[in-house]
């Protein structure tokens, strides 16, 4: 019985660190910090999640770059029709 509760202790405590760590690495891109790249070591399915996270913070950085360059280029034109 020993055995079989310390077994679902390990169990229990190799899925749950790496999802506490994707949480709080959700929570930083919630925050802004799209450039952290997490890093994640876990049943496949954890680590194909903390993938995903990194491809989402990824597109991210781009889309908001792209933005940025385009309220630029509106500021521009819109400074020259004036």
């Amino acid at each position: 019985l020993l055995l079989v509760i310390g077994a679902v202790f390990l169990i229990a405590d190799r899925i749950s660190k790496p999802v506490r760590k994707l949480n709080q690495a959700a929570l930083e891109i919630a925050a802004g910090d799209y450039e952290s790249n997490i890093q994640v070591q876990g049943p496949k399915e954890i680590t194909e999640l903390a993938h995903t996270l990194n491809t989402m913070s990824q597109c991210l950085v781009e889309h908001i770059s792209r933005l940025r360059e385009s309220s630029l280029i509106r500021e521009r034109m819109y400074g020259e029709y004036e």
